[in-house]
């Protein structure tokens, strides 16, 4: 496979930052339709002067190393969008989809920029400002080898947290700054850090925007690779996903209703207009083809596909088939020619993505899950039936709540469900179906059906496969955690099993004696790969698994995993331990050099035990008599841990 065809194929698959360093290289114009309704002519005159006058300002001067924002031919950027459309203006403008990609500035940065100075990888970095731009300087940590100046030209992220690039010196290509901004922690922290990455693995080699972002944060791009020599000229209609990466290519539309009639006629219910896509007018698939052109894991179907991204960017525009453009891979994909030759090449990219019975384990590829969900294969399931893009007027939530998840109003709560599963609203029937207490977390539709199961920025979501709770496997290693397990920690694959089997008739798995003896939670965290750790390492600090199983014999299983070669592990769990009682103060860095962390992990070892349980729950959580740990079976545990190395990159 040459040099191209590889860039093209990461830049389509991976959508993240980490991946690549680890390769093996409001009101709708009803006023005005008032006023001429009046016969206010001089109105109506200023209107349509106004508009045959009106132009779309140019987008702003970008340094010459930078990736260009020039609008394709058939684009017109969200800036004439603004005019006729300014409720749904103001909520994208409000959302994180807009600011994922905006030039480095000290109006978008979100990090420290004031002379704060950071140790890593045997440099230090200071970040500065100066003249308006964002700087850091680097040095060698030990002894006075000169400096260099880093000019950081571009972000990537403002939610959870910010990416900084800087100019690689080929064309417009761009390197990662190897440190990002953690923004709930408000802490510069090694990039890798935030995905699942193993420890052994450099943080020396960078990861290139142009192959690994440009192809979903941004609107309409235009990658423009070469590799001989290496040279990026990339070229996107705006920096960030705008309105037309959801709606298509604008100019057409905007041309039509340049003139204020022309939208008058359309308001009062004239055909709609073919020159503009709404994903609400789609059917099901297509449009939840329209957001899946980003949140899927995917590949090519040839050589010929893939060069032809590198060089022009996606074919698909909203309104196609997704699956005339790109391979989803799924169960029923795998065995394409194509998606082999990648898995074999890159397996971190296809096998490394899904749990052993198919489902997606990483965020940002909610797409791959909806395809193996029954409400959307029999049903009429979409991604806007829960999510929206625009936020609708009468919703009473501030803009920054609705933009954390970009859920439609009550779509956190069982409304997500009964609007199609009517017979459910009743709380009574809810109840009787979950077998658990009405109003309980045990009676949420979503904990049971959607539970969270992937992994992304340090965090764990729900999986968008909607399914029945099951066992899926006889043992943890990689295998997907339940919904029951994953509240209910404290109780054993077995246990499950038995309650399900009761309540819907299901056949139990083949169980082994650890299945049946041991808590599911206490078993992941010791024999779990990286990914099963950190989530369940986060479940540990999950009020609702908090209330039901316990905490304080949580409290030595924590500092276990703030004890884990993977970095994100160690975050992950120290973040659970502060939702502990008489543990929240936080005082273990999970970034600190190894000697400090042992020191202070001996110390929270000293503090968390003995931990007085009763007899029946002490024996499945391996605790002894005395509260003490039951050393001998968690290091006979130890021995089954999957230790295969594991990058789960958002």
């Amino acid at each position: 496979m040459s040099e191209l065809v590889v860039a093209a194929v990461l830049g389509l698959l991976a959508g993240s930052l980490a991946t690549l360093a680890l390769r093996r290289e409001g009101p709708r114009w009803a006023a005005a339709a008032a006023l001429v309704g009046a016969g206010s002519l001089a109105a109506g005159g200023s209107l349509i002067l106004a508009a045959a006058t009106h132009r779309v300002p140019p987008a702003p001067p970008r340094p010459d190393d930078l990736p260009l924002e020039a609008a394709a031919p058939d684009d017109a950027t969200s800036r004439a969008c603004r005019a006729c459309h300014p409720d749904q203006y103001a909520s994208w403008h409000a959302s994180y989809h807009r600011t994922m990609t905006q030039v480095a500035t000290p109006d978008t940065a979100l990090g420290d920029f004031s002379a704060s100075e950071v140790a890593f990888a045997g440099e230090r970095y200071r970040m500065f400002e100066r003249d308006g731009q964002l700087f850091a300087q680097k040095r060698p940590a030990q002894g006075n080898g000169g400096h260099t100046e880093l000019r950081l030209v571009q972000t990537t992220g403002s939610h959870h947290l910010q990416v900084y690039w800087v100019a690689a010196g080929a064309g417009r290509t761009l390197e990662t700054f190897p440190l990002v901004w953690l923004r709930g922690e408000e802490r510069w922290i090694p990039r890798l850090a935030v995905f699942i990455a193993p420890p052994s693995e450099q943080y020396t080699v960078p990861s290139i925007w142009n192959y690994t972002c440009i192809g979903c944060h941004t609107t309409h791009p235009r990658p423009q690779l070469t590799f001989r020599p290496p040279r990026a000229d990339s070229r996107v209609t705006e920096f960030g996903i705008a309105c037309e990466a959801c709606h298509g290519s604008g100019a057409a539309h905007a041309a039509d209703y340049r003139s204020p009639l022309a939208r008058y006629f359309a308001h009062f219910g004239s055909p709609a207009d073919t020159a503009i896509v709404d994903p609400s007018r789609l059917s099901h698939r297509r449009s939840a083809q329209v957001c899946g052109q980003c949140h899927s894991v995917r590949t090519f179907y040839s050589d010929a596909q893939a060069h032809e991204w590198s060089e022009h960017g996606w074919s698909f525009r909203p309104g196609d088939d997704l699956d005339q453009a790109v391979s989803i891979v799924s169960n029923a994909t795998l065995d394409r020619p194509y998606t082999q030759k990648i898995a074999k090449a890159f397996p971190e990219f296809i096998t490394g993505s899904f749990w052993d019975d198919g489902i997606v384990r990483v965020v940002g590829r909610e797409y791959n899950a909806l395809l193996e969900s029954g409400c959307f294969q029999r049903g009429e399931l979409s991604c806007i039936s829960c999510h929206e893009m625009h936020q609708a007027p009468d919703d009473p939530r501030e803009r920054r709540t609705w933009a954390d998840d970009q859920l439609s109003a009550g779509m956190d709560s069982d409304r997500a469900c009964t609007q199609c599963h009517e017979s459910f609203v009743d709380p009574q029937r809810a109840a009787a179906h979950a077998h658990h207490e009405p109003g309980s977390s045990g009676s949420a539709c979503l904990n049971c059906h959607m539970p969270h199961t992937a992994y992304g920025l340090l965090k764990a979501v729900r999986s968008h496969e909607i399914h029945s709770p099951r066992v899926l496997t006889a043992g943890p290693g990689s295998s997907r955690p339940n919904a029951c397990n994953l509240c209910h920690l404290d109780r054993s694959l077995g246990w499950t099993a038995d309650a399900l089997s009761r309540w819907y008739a299901q056949d139990p798995p083949p169980l082994s004696d650890d299945d049946r003896r041991i808590a599911a939670g206490a078993r992941w965290a010791i024999t779990g790969d990286a990914g099963v750790r950190a989530l369940v390492a986060w479940s540990m600090g999950w009020a609702p698994a908090q209330q039901v199983a316990g905490t304080h014999w949580l409290v030595p299983y924590l500092v276990d995993l703030m004890d884990d070669p993977y970095e994100a592990v160690r975050m992950v769990a120290a973040r659970s331990l502060a939702r502990i009682p008489d543990f929240e103060r936080g005082e273990f860095d999970p970034l600190e050099r190894p000697d400090r962390r042992a020191e202070s992990l001996r110390a929270l070892r000293a503090r968390a035990l003995p931990v007085p349980l009763p007899p029946e729950v002490a024996e499945r959580t391996l605790y002894d008599a005395r509260g003490g740990r039951r050393s001998d079976e968690i290091s006979r545990l130890h021995t089954q841990r999957d230790d295969r190395p594991l990058i789960l990159a958002e």
